[in-house]
Parts: C-alpha cells; sequence; structure tokens
C-alpha cells in the first residue's frame, strides 16, 4: 500500500492542489485526477495511492500548495505491519 501523507505546520489554512496520473497494468489506460484539498492550521492529511506493483505499471503524483507544507511518502505490507517512511 502506499500513502502521502501531508502536514500543514503553518497558522493559516492551506490549499493543496493535486494531480495524480497512473497507467493500469491490465489494460494500459491513463487515468488523471485532480483534487484540491483543504488542510486547516496545524493539520493533516493522508490518502491512499494504491499498490504499484499489482494494480499500476506506473504512477506520479504532483501537487502545489498555497503554505509551505512537510509531506511524507509512505510504503507498507497489506497489513500495515511493515512500513517505510520517506520525506518528500
Amino acid at each position: 500500500k502506499n500513502f502521502v501523507f501531508m502536514i500543514n505546520p503553518s497558522n493559516n489554512n492551506a490549499i493543496i492542489k493535486t494531480k495524480f496520473s497512473k497507467v493500469l497494468k491490465s489494460s494500459g489506460k491513463k487515468i488523471i485526477s485532480c483534487d484540491i484539498l483543504n488542510i486547516p492550521s496545524k493539520g493533516s492529511n493522508m490518502f491512499r495511492l494504491g499498490n504499484s506493483k499489482t494494480e499500476y505499471g506506473r504512477y506520479s503524483f504532483m501537487c502545489t500548495s498555497s503554505m509551505p507544507i512537510k509531506c511524507y511518502f509512505i510504503i507498507s505490507d497489506n497489513n500495515l505491519h511493515n512500513i517505510s517512511v520517506d520525506h518528500m
């Protein structure tokens, strides 16, 4: 399982525009999704990107924010017993 965890350390709300594109292994179809997230002051948000080894041939994630934020890429096994966290 792959996640992105974002923290807004500022005293103001952060508006984050995300773009996620993925290519499905089974069909080769490219899927693009865009979202706008609002993270309150001192708040956080975590969302699942998917399992790249089984679902997608490849994917990319991009985001822009109105305030400085901290982002972490989290990779885990299916049961969330083994977790790896990398700062982005």
